[in-house]
């Protein structure tokens, strides 16, 4: 029995270190008090059955309930962190109870003076053991009314959490009751008498407890999945970070969560993600119905912020020695930034450089889109436009002068069309306008009113005005069954042509149908 007590606090010392290394950090150290308190019972229990003298029988008891004063606190505290309660809760308990215990110890302790815990002590042989009986204190009772209530109190918060959890869960909360309800049973066989020798059973059962906590816990909330994760993702880093179990309850969540969640961070363990993201549903489809991928999501909130999100998954081998899903994680990168940027430098692409507006380039990738959304009989109109004597006006004032000509008649011509056309510049003097809806008659109107407000337009630089005037060439069409924008454009530029064979200044429609 010695040698059993002994190999028990061996035992209950390794799964303590076991979960102090494993365990992610600030987190299971409620459970590896737990085994730690139980080890050192174990240990000064069997030293105490060993003892020779009431002396060194005291000394082991002394050793005993520094482990005993601590036990129902760790208890009570693994089993609120394992139930997810809130961890501002978790923290004003294991205050209370710990500032608690340690009075406890302090009672223990100096009972020799006061009688508090027990007021003898004597030894019984029984065989090679040493069996230790004492005349209990007052504190005895409390003492032991706090340790019965903890443990009930446990057992009463798992048995809720079964009840409500998933199918799939259940099976893990009975193992953490199942565990609790043996301290409980070992207490009321010793205290009715009936226990070999008159033996405390509380150390064999703490033993039976922390190993059914172990082998229970370990392949989902504990270890197994926290490890496997941890081998991806590192603690403290800017991406945001969750960890979810096979029921898709998030376990754990790093600091940078808060940028997402905000305050609501720190409730987040140990409920569903579909909770968690409510105001981000295409996050949590995303995670919900994706392994191993990743995907740009953005985020319908007032930030406009795009994240890349991976979803990965947690495997570990299970007792069919195949590998088996132990739970996902996902990673959230805020891309805002980037994808700016690259819009931005899309922008710079599809821009002019010299006068501001859109390129041709732009152009024909706009036209097509429109064309292809317009609805078949819809009419679709274009204007060429092209700069008066460009070339005259470079020589005789500068291409500097010539430059911002071009950047007025581009500006004039920006605040002259309306939002649905659109406008670029073709090349050298040329602008072009494509005109959704527009029919030739409208088409042709708005190229006079172009050209009017052109001709009445100066240029001013260096001091000297500089006259303006444009020839249009106006084309239009039906959208359907052979309707070809390219075509429509080329009859456009040859209508312009035709307007500056005739003299310039002046609006010249196309006489071919497109």
């Amino acid at each position: 029995m010695i040698v059993a007590l002994l190999m028990s606090g061996i035992i209950q010392l390794v799964i303590g270190i076991y979960v102090m290394v494993q365990g992610r950090k600030g987190k299971n150290y409620w459970f590896a008090g737990l085994a730690f308190s139980a080890a050192l019972y174990s240990f000064s229990y069997a030293l105490e059955l060993t003892a020779d003298s009431a002396t060194a029988a005291f000394a082991c008891v002394t050793l005993k309930c520094l482990g005993m004063a601590f036990l129902p606190t760790f208890g009570i505290l693994t089993v609120l962190e394992f139930t997810g309660k809130r961890p501002r809760v978790v923290r004003n308990v294991a205050a209370a109870l710990i500032v608690f215990s340690t009075i406890a110890v302090g009672i223990m302790h100096s009972t020799n003076l006061h009688g508090l815990y027990y007021g003898s002590l004597s030894l019984t042989k029984t065989g090679v053991l040493t069996i230790t009986q004492i005349t209990p204190g007052p504190w005895h009772a409390v003492w032991h009314l706090y340790v019965n209530v903890s443990f009930v109190v446990g057992a009463a918060l798992i048995s809720a959490e079964a009840l409500k959890a998933p199918a799939g869960k259940k099976s893990e909360y009975l193992l953490f009751l199942t565990s609790l309800l043996m301290p409980i049973a070992a207490h009321i066989i010793y205290s009715m008498g009936h226990s070999p020798y008159g033996i405390d059973l509380a150390p064999y059962s703490l033993l039976g407890m922390n190993v059914l906590l172990l082998l229970g816990l370990s392949p989902n909330r504990l270890f197994e999945l926290l490890s496997a994760a941890k081998n991806r993702v590192f603690d403290n880093m800017d991406d945001i970070v969750f960890i979810l179990n096979r029921e898709h309850e998030v376990i754990e969540a790093n600091k940078s969560a808060s940028k997402i969640l905000g305050n609501r961070a720190a409730d987040c363990i140990g409920k569903h993600v579909a909770e968690v993201f409510d105001e981000y549903p295409q996050v949590v489809e995303f995670v919900l119905y994706n392994n191993d991928s990743a995907a740009d999501i953005a985020l319908d909130d007032e930030f406009s912020r795009v994240f890349r999100v991976r979803v990965g998954t947690i495997r570990g081998i299970g007792l069919s020695r195949h590998r088996v899903l132990l739970g996902k994680y996902f990673v959230m990168t805020n891309i805002t930034n980037e994808v700016r940027m690259v819009q931005a430098m899309k922008d710079l692409a599809d821009q002019d450089p010299l006068t501001g507006i859109p390129n041709r380039r732009w152009f024909y990738s706009q036209v097509e889109r429109l064309v292809a959304a317009a609805r078949t009989g819809s009419q679709m109109a274009v204007i060429m436009a092209d700069v008066d004597r460009f070339k005259e006006t470079n020589d005789h004032y500068g291409h500097k002068a010539g430059d911002e000509v071009l950047r007025s008649v581009a500006s004039l011509l920006a605040r002259s069309v309306r939002a649905q056309d659109l406008l670029a510049r073709f090349g050298g003097e040329e602008f072009v306008i494509a005109v959704p809806g527009a029919g030739l008659e409208e088409a042709v109107a708005l190229a006079e009113r172009l050209r009017e407000r052109i001709r009445d337009m100066r240029v001013m630089h260096d001091g000297r005005s500089i006259q303006v005037t444009a020839s249009f060439g106006v084309a239009a069409g039906s959208v359907g069954p052979g309707f070809d924008v390219e075509t429509l454009i080329s009859q456009a530029d040859g209508a312009l042509y035709g307007a500056k064979v005739a003299g310039r200044d002046q609006v010249v429609v196309s006489n071919v149908s497109a």
